[in-house]
């Protein structure tokens, strides 16, 4: 949206975003494949586990590193989204990509990431600051899913960014 209507965004705010094309994570691709497998074989219960711990988790924690509610929680979310996504389709890509379309933004560019991502994530943070000049990044301790992690810290410095 923001590359696409520059006119209409002040400031980006972005959460833990990756970028298609950029060396991926080994240990995600791993469990894609192993989440897809079960999805696939109609395990939706197991598929929504792995879910969990790819993205929730992350690749250096255990269960025990967060609270049961938020683990409970992300896992009912994804098994309804699994069992009521069945027509999901992938969305038209945006040509040219992304990537080289990124020196569009010119208004401040705030970059919220997880510590505990996956690599291509960091990898992703290494293009952002290269092709934006107004591209700010905060690593805090968290996986992927920040905004359930971390709920109050994301409010605070969303209110902060736009102040």
């Amino acid at each position: 949206y923001a590359i696409q209507y520059p006119e209409k965004v002040d400031k980006l705010f972005i959460i833990s975003t990756g970028l298609f094309g950029v060396n991926e994570d080994e240990n995600k691709v791993v469990r894609m494949k192993e989440f897809q497998s079960e999805l696939y074989s109609g395990n939706v219960e197991e598929a929504a586990r792995i879910w969990t711990e790819t993205w929730l988790l992350g690749e250096n924690r255990s269960d025990k590193d967060i609270s049961s509610d938020k683990l409970d929680l992300f896992k009912n979310i994804t098994k309804h989204n699994l069992l009521n996504s069945a027509n999901f389709k992938m969305p038209n890509f945006i040509n040219p990509p992304i990537n080289v379309q990124l020196n569009k933004l010119d208004k401040e560019v705030y970059h919220l990431i997880g510590s505990l991502d996956y690599e291509d994530v960091f990898n992703s943070s290494k293009v952002f600051n290269d092709k934006i000049n107004n591209y700010k990044e905060e690593q805090v301790k968290s996986a992927h899913i920040i905004p359930l992690e971390l709920p109050e810290f994301l409010v605070d410095r969303i209110v902060e960014f736009i102040n």
